[in-house]
């Protein structure tokens, strides 16, 4: 038992500074103006190249900048991104050690090895979209864009769940714990 109880507050210490590196490339991502791209997901979701090219013209007219450099800015946020990845995906890992180890369940190996799809499927967004911004014309790029992405993101739901499970928890704990203080007191 205690050998389980120092696995999870390890797991759970590693979850946490995995959840502070999202939290922190988040908002690298989001307040550097070399990374940020205000509406990523309307460029996500966006329904086919030409519904792409008027969100790109949009948002440079609307930053009053060149076309050029917004779509320089879409090229670093999407290359940060692999960072980004990295970092989720440890957490989702992380989420699926602490999940398992709190309901006292052993998984076999290659069901925590879905922890890993979103940020493959990730990837593969990443690169084809790199790839499409190199030639804009090229609807095959664009589709391999618009699946990965909606692929990813049915991966991510699952996750998103466990991890707001489990801050929630850690949540519970502190209140409990602050409660347990001033109720001795």
């Amino acid at each position: 038992m205690t050998k389980t109880v120092n696995k999870i507050q390890l797991y759970s210490r590693l979850w946490g500074f995995a959840l502070v590196g999202v939290v922190i490339v988040y908002l690298i991502m989001s307040s550097n103006v070399n990374y940020r791209v205000e509406n990523i997901l309307s460029f996500q979701f966006s329904d086919s190249v030409k519904e792409f090219k008027y969100l790109m013209l949009k948002e440079s007219l609307y930053h009053k900048i060149e076309i050029l450099v917004f779509k320089k800015m879409l090229v670093n946020n999407t290359i940060f991104d692999f960072v980004f990845i990295a970092f989720y995906t440890i957490l989702f890992f992380l989420s699926f050690k602490v999940f398992e180890l709190s309901i006292g369940f052993t998984l076999k190996k290659k069901f925590l090895l879905i922890s890993f799809i979103p940020g493959l499927i990730d990837c593969v967004e990443n690169i084809s979209l790199l790839r499409f911004l190199k030639d804009m014309s090229n609807e095959f790029l664009f589709n391999i864009y618009f699946w990965a992405v909606r692929i990813k993101w049915a991966a991510v739901i699952l996750f998103l769940f466990m991890t707001i499970t489990i801050i929630l928890y850690y949540l519970l704990v502190i209140v409990g714990r602050v409660y347990n203080i001033f109720r001795k007191s």
